[in-house]
């Protein structure tokens, strides 16, 4: 059997033709032809083991723990830097979202060069699919890079705002709210979402980090790169 008479009787969802963005990682796989297949079975030759009997079931086990373990553990030192900004950013997260995650404000001409290329080969390893407006990292590989309380990413990032108060008391996050300048809100819900709001926008930010008193600018640096376990 060839590997395109993979899913040749598979049924095809109405609206994911030709042109039409895939909705699921078995979508994507659907849109490749041969030769995309192959390069993802040389890539993970431990997806035909056994050989799936569809793309379905392909896509499915791409998306296993242990196969997605191998794969991350092959990729190269960019390309593996790019799937952690991935597992960081909104899902799904367009394509220059993803580039100012890895250069900054201040743009990195040798890391935008080599991004298309990191991009193509996670999408050639079905670890990433989608577009470039709306890429996508599998799930599995997100819930294994992506920082919580519990398990530090070895992107050394900390967890997202809602993780970090989610064992916060009402009163705590409005504490927390008013140290940030913001307006106390009704419900702890709609506070974690104005910090949200507040970190993510780098000018007010800014503003309020050139407030801030050197002692807490001098913690700042330092879990910049990590943790301070052990200092």
């Amino acid at each position: 059997m060839g590997i395109g008479e993979l899913d040749r009787e598979a049924h095809v969802p109405e609206g994911t033709g030709a042109g039409a963005a895939p909705r699921t990682l078995a979508e994507a796989l659907r849109a490749r032809g041969d030769e995309g297949l192959a390069g993802l079975l040389r890539a993970r030759p431990d997806l035909l083991s056994p050989v799936p009997n569809d793309l379905t079931q392909l896509a499915t086990r791409a998306g296993t723990r242990g196969s997605v373990v191998r794969a991350l553990e092959r990729l190269d030192r960019f390309a593996l830097q790019t799937a952690e900004a991935l597992a960081v950013a909104p899902d799904p997260a367009p394509y220059p979202v993803l580039l100012a995650l890895l250069t900054g404000d201040e743009g990195e001409p040798e890391i935008e060069a080599a991004l298309p290329g990191a991009v193509a080969l996670l999408r050639e390893q079905a670890l990433v699919w989608g577009e470039d407006d709306r890429l996508r990292l599998v799930r599995t590989a997100r819930e294994l890079l992506a920082p919580s309380a519990q398990h530090p990413s070895p992107t050394g990032l900390g967890p997202t705002v809602a993780e970090a108060t989610a064992g916060m008391s009402p009163g705590r996050v409005q504490e927390i709210i008013a140290a940030a300048g913001l307006p106390a809100t009704h419900d702890p819900v709609s506070a974690v979402a104005a910090l949200t709001e507040l970190f993510t926008d780098r000018a007010r930010m800014g503003a309020l980090l050139d407030e801030a008193p050197p002692e807490a600018l001098s913690v700042l640096d330092r879990l910049v790169w990590g943790p301070p376990y052990g200092r």
